[in-house]
């Protein structure tokens, strides 16, 4: 290991090559680890600077021991591109593995300091497995750097899971690297595992993000209702400069993207490290910015364990709940009550209108909606939490409570029993579709529903027709979890 000096000094040449201010502490911190030959699994907020770590790595070890190679993975070719040309513009010798035969024969002989591949090309193609096996590489090569980590999940990519098999190529004196902006420490655990990473080095910033405002509403299946209000503010404002972007999550990735005020989920993002990715691309400026998932019952399905509890257990600070997945150093509710979160809104205090904070989709939602309502007396409620009790109290192979076959997760029968009646209790009042109670309950299944919907018309006696036909019902979330920016 060169002396504090010595790195220090090499530090600062790599932020000069790399345009960079200065070295941030935990950037720092992360170097002189690798130096040390240490996996280091770093998880720092969108925006922190993850890629200058990976990117000053080999200027830095150049400046010490000479001629060297750091490897980079990323999922995102598009994003390899860019980086490549924005390093080569600089100055420095990067590729990308794969592109064409010349520049590929010139990262086989040790011609780029940087070079980047998918795990498609490095893991998948015996080509490179073997270049990765040559002199050049067990001589030169001082690391791997697996940029977007929680990326390599994707199923329908076979080769991002097997990233773990670079180590079994190379000489395991060779440090890795991992990035990702948000892991909670389940899924840390679980990265660490999967890229062999016994004896690492853990990095975490916490992921707080204090200048966004975080809600959950629960909407109309129907997308017309839901954006009603929406379409009519941009029908009157045409030509204006606002921007407005659909897409999925895949958008965003390691790109940073400025401006962006607002992100709506359209349904709740399938784990919590989607959704702090997602909403993390707002407000990186400073300015106040607003995170809100719209969700009708249906989309609730195949959330993870975490998801499901964030979204449907509203009973404490929204902001408290997530940042203790990820050990945030913030657990405490803001101050300011209505500029923290949707649950704390409601217990605010302070002489402002406390929806003041609240992102005009929040408080317009479903406007436009007309809503059926029904007295409920007591003896009604005891005659339908007795109905309800009967169909989820028959265990049957097919569903998770009964005939109800709720969400996937690792929850009892009885707890999962327990929310579907509270559900039904909850919102008894204004049940009289198949619709209200897809918009309402956890249920997925038309048939399911139908159980409900028949209870809730036996008890009441004010439901005119309560058999509809599955296409009639707009229940299916089409487009699938899309985030509007």
């Amino acid at each position: 290991m060169a002396s504090r000096e010595d790195f220090d000094c090499a530090v600062e040449l790599a932020c000069l090559a790399l345009s960079v201010e200065n070295c941030k502490d935990l950037q720092n911190i992360c170097l002189q680890h690798l130096l040390r030959k240490k996996d280091v699994l770093a998880c720092f907020p969108t925006g922190y600077g993850k890629s200058c770590i990976y990117q000053a790595w080999p200027i830095v070890c150049s400046e010490l021991a000479g001629v060297i190679i750091v490897l980079v993975v990323r999922p995102l070719v598009a994003i390899m591109e860019d980086q490549v040309r924005t390093l080569q513009s600089k100055g420095i010798a990067a590729a990308v593995c794969g592109k064409d035969p010349e520049t590929d024969e010139k990262i086989a002989a040790g011609h780029y300091s940087i070079v980047y591949g998918s795990a498609e090309t490095l893991v998948g193609d015996d080509k490179w497995r073997a270049i990765l096996q040559k002199d050049v590489f067990r001589v030169r090569l001082v690391g791997i750097a697996v940029d977007e980590v929680q990326g390599n999940e994707a199923p329908f990519r076979e080769w991002c899971g097997k990233v773990g098999e670079l180590r079994s190529l190379l000489p395991t004196s060779v440090p890795l690297l991992a990035m990702t902006a948000t892991a909670s420490k389940a899924m840390r655990q679980k990265l660490r595992n999967n890229l062999g990473m016994q004896q690492c080095i853990e990095l975490v910033k916490s992921p707080s993000r204090d200048n966004i405002r975080l809600a959950t509403k629960k909407v109309s299946s129907d997308p017309s209702i839901t954006f009603a209000w929406l379409c009519g503010e941009l029908e009157s404002k045409v030509g204006a400069k606002d921007v407005v972007v659909s897409a999925t999550s895949a958008l965003g990735m390691g790109v940073d993207f400025k401006g962006v005020n607002n992100v709506v989920h359209n349904g709740p993002p399938r784990n919590i490290e989607a959704y702090m990715q997602a909403f993390g691309r707002a407000g990186r400026d400073g300015s106040h910015a607003h995170s809100i998932i719209l969700y009708h019952g249906r989309q609730l399905q195949c959330l993870s364990d975490e998801m499901l509890m964030y979204v449907s257990e509203a009973k404490q600070c929204m902001r408290v709940k997530l940042l203790q997945l990820f050990d945030g150093e913030n657990t405490k509710p803001l101050a300011l009550k209505h500029a923290c979160c949707s649950f704390c809104a409601l217990s605010c205090d302070c002489q402002d209108t406390c929806d003041v904070h609240a992102s005009p989709l929040e408080k317009h939602a479903g406007e436009g909606l007309v809503h059926k309502d029904r007295t409920v007396t007591d003896e009604q409620r005891t005659i339908l939490r007795e109905r309800l009790l009967s169909i989820t109290h028959d265990m049957t192979h097919q569903g998770v409570c009964g005939t109800l076959s709720v969400y996937s997760t690792q929850q009892t029968e009885k707890n999962t029993g327990e929310i579907v009646i509270k559900e039904v209790m909850d919102s008894s009042s204004r049940l009289f579709t198949l619709v209200d109670i897809f918009c309402n309950v956890q249920v997925f299944k038309v048939d399911e529903a139908q159980a409900i919907l028949n209870i809730v018309s036996e008890v009441f006696c004010d439901i005119e027709e309560c058999y509809e036909d599955e296409e009639s019902i707009n229940v299916e979330d089409e487009f699938g979890n899309m985030t509007l920016f």
